[in-house]
């Protein structure tokens, strides 16, 4: 096996609401989801042994790194397939809304299965990438999707219309599980954006679309910097704007990409992480 390189495209949510709570305690959400052309670049060389390194300090190697959680769930079923060395070079901002993790342990799957063979068909891909965690399946399907349940029940849509997309990190981060336990905490769950962003993907209509964005933890959460960066794209000329996942990223949606490159110039001047990006319609593209 020579080795190669591959972009690992991280995810927004169009729209997120949360619809309930299983017995379990897992929270059932209804998403619009969209791959988007930021990406991780994982370098993959065969190996004697399963390896994965980062080159952010930030984050764990080894065992702890979700990506290799996802090898290791591959081999527990495949045992002989080829070992790999995978060192990640990160580009997505963690603690985001961006599935970064997520998208690495999808493109780990992706990558052992096609070199494997392809044991896997991708209904069971997506089963093994559900056990690994709740944005995985759809980092293994990208493109544009309607993700219900707990992350597992994808139905693919209409590609998102041509757009330039400005993503901004701010520096606060937001972790998952205490925003999933703020909204145990409310005494009933708001559900309003997914169907309209879904109508407006069916029907190709950027407009509606990006005034329809909604994200059910921005409503939640109040948080002012978010508020503050939503206003700044809108001033700056973008359609929309909505925080994803439980946050702390924003995003805005122009027309006109000489706007969004003066978008970005203008929010990197107080926010590092601010990249300029468009949807995609798969999850990963591998470099030979």
């Amino acid at each position: 096996m020579k080795p190669f390189v591959v972009k690992a495209y991280a995810k927004l949510n169009l729209a997120l609401d949360l619809v309930g709570r299983r017995e379990d305690g897992y929270h059932l959400l209804r998403m619009v989801n969209q791959s988007v052309s930021l990406a991780d670049r994982l370098t993959v060389l065969p190996s004697d042994m399963l390896l994965v390194g980062c080159d952010d300090v930030d984050l764990p190697e080894g065992s702890e790194n979700i990506a290799y959680r996802a090898a290791e769930h591959f081999y527990a079923i495949i045992p002989d397939a080829p070992k790999i060395q995978i060192q990640i070079e990160k580009h997505i901002p963690h603690e985001a809304g961006l599935g970064g993790g997520s998208t690495d342990a999808a493109a780990v799957l992706q990558i052992l299965n096609q070199i494997s063979g392809k044991p896997f068909s991708e209904k069971a891909l997506l089963a093994l990438g559900e056990k690994i965690g709740a944005d995985v399946p759809f980092c293994i399907r990208g493109g544009t999707a309607l993700v219900e349940g707990i992350g597992e029940q994808i139905t693919p849509l209409n590609e998102m219309p041509d757009c330039k997309i400005v993503l901004c990190k701010p520096k606060i981060g937001v972790e998952t599980k205490a925003a999933f336990e703020m909204a145990d905490r409310l005494p009933s769950l708001l559900v309003c954006y997914s169907e309209n962003v879904k109508q407006a993907v069916k029907e190709g209509d950027l407009i509606k679309l990006s005034v329809s964005l909604g994200n059910f933890f921005e409503d939640i959460l109040k948080l002012p910097e978010i508020l503050k960066l939503k206003a700044a794209f809108l001033k700056m000329g973008a359609l929309g704007a909505a925080m994803t996942g439980s946050g702390s990223a924003v995003f805005g949606i122009f027309d006109d990409a000489v706007l969004a490159q003066k978008c970005v110039d203008s929010l990197k001047k107080q926010y590092d992480e601010t990249f300029l990006c468009e949807p995609v319609s798969v999850p990963i593209q591998i470099e030979l």
